[in-house]
């Protein structure tokens, strides 16, 4: 008799985990795209294009990991308070949420699940840089 482990279990996402992942970022790049200051709604904005990034790196997708990495330097530059938002980003930042979204609602609710523990995951062993504002004390 052959004993496998057997396979941990992968929670899937609750109903609000997967709205806030699906709804939630829209609303906050509405409110960026307005002026929006708060870094709640910018940090929304990154957490999507990590889970994002992370589901189309493991899936070689280039186009949209170069989509989410162009905008993830406008989401970094702007938690760091290096700059504004400016107009010539608005369309930027619009068009990597509506391809991430996209790209997510397409996933399994496994697959998400992975993706996002994965994320967690490596955010808690510290693989993941964090952004702070340089200008804060300015």
């Amino acid at each position: 008799m052959i004993y496998r482990k057997p396979k941990p279990q992968i929670s899937l996402l609750t109903k609000a985990e997967h709205n806030n992942l699906m709804l939630l970022p829209y609303v906050h790049l509405a409110l960026v795209l307005e002026g929006s200051a708060d870094r709640q709604h910018v940090h929304t904005l990154a957490g999507l294009f990590n889970i994002a990034g992370a589901l189309a790196s493991y899936r070689h997708n280039h186009k949209l990991l170069a989509t989410i990495n162009e905008a993830q330097g406008i989401v970094t530059a702007l938690l760091r308070g290096e700059t504004s938002l400016l107009d010539a980003q608005k369309p930027i930042l619009r068009t990597a949420v509506n391809r991430s979204r996209a790209y997510l609602e397409k996933a399994s609710r496994a697959d998400l699940a992975r993706t996002v523990a994965w994320v967690d995951t490596q955010i808690a062993k510290g693989n993941a840089e964090p952004i702070e504002d340089t200008h804060a004390n300015d």
